[in-house]
């Protein structure tokens, strides 16, 4: 390949990595609220999470789940699950929230 096919491949994908998306502000409001470890365990699972599916990308297995019903259903349900199990854990961290925040609020009397 040629310096002037893949000078502009590269600048547009400097151009699209620079650019703050939905991950980067999903990023920084963790990081803001919930302080520097949370931001940087929110970053490690997107890069993870991107990291699989460029993988999935660059192997080929794109065209096989498309091609197979039954595996992309599977991998759905899988998906669907492990949202439910984490939408359990933050309603459980929820209702324990006020019995934590009652027992920081008697040691200080």
């Amino acid at each position: 390949m040629s310096i002037e096919l893949i000078l502009p491949e590269a600048m547009a994908l400097l151009v699209v990595t620079a650019s703050p998306g939905p991950a980067t502000i999903a990023t920084s409001l963790v990081s803001m609220q919930q302080g520097r470890t949370d931001g940087l365990r929110f970053g490690a699972g997107l890069s993870v999470g991107l990291g699989f599916w460029g993988i999935v990308a660059a192997t080929g297995l794109g065209v096989l789940l498309q091609g197979s019903a039954q595996v992309l259903f599977a991998l759905k349900l899988v998906g669907g699950l492990y949202l439910l199990w984490v939408a359990l854990q933050f309603f459980r961290s929820a209702i324990d929230a006020p019995t934590s925040v009652a027992k920081i609020a008697n040691e200080g009397r």
